[in-house]
């Protein structure tokens, strides 16, 4: 993982860090590691899930909009899920310009009961703050 130089940054989401105290040397992922760190969690999947498939594991797939899109995309093909496997849920905990948690969570777009009542569920997002999203769509 490299450190971008701010000149690399549009000036508007530098300073949109900048007023959330995101230091200049934070380590931003580019695509490809977002990929290599993707792939070591399917990884790590696979290995929790032996004897049985990540799939057999997991009948369904949850993809939290919008962060959860690109690991959804980069594990759903090697483990088997196609399309109709794969729901959507959206959730809101962040306010303003997207980078404070606000006081509650948002509802958007959530997955058919039915195709998620009883079973065991895989649940990919981009990130882990607080935790509070990921409980709330657990429940």
């Amino acid at each position: 993982m490299q450190k971008i130089s701010s000149s690399y940054l549009p000036d508007k989401i530098e300073q949109i860090l900048k007023q959330n105290g995101v230091p200049e040397d934070a380590l931003r992922p580019s695509w490809d590691d977002m990929t290599v760190m993707t792939r070591e969690l399917g990884r790590m999947l696979i290995n929790a899930c032996q004897p049985q498939t990540v799939k057999d594991s997991f009948p369904v797939l949850v993809n939290m909009a919008r962060g959860g899109y690109f690991q959804t995309n980069i594990l759903s093909r090697p483990f088997g899920y196609l399309s109709t496997d794969i729901e959507s849920m959206s959730l809101r905990s962040y306010k303003d310009n997207g980078t404070n948690i606000g006081e509650k969570v948002e509802f958007g777009q959530l997955p058919d009961e039915d195709a998620v009542y009883g079973k065991s569920v895989l649940l990919l997002d981009e990130v882990c703050d607080s935790g509070r999203s990921l409980k709330v769509a657990r429940q």
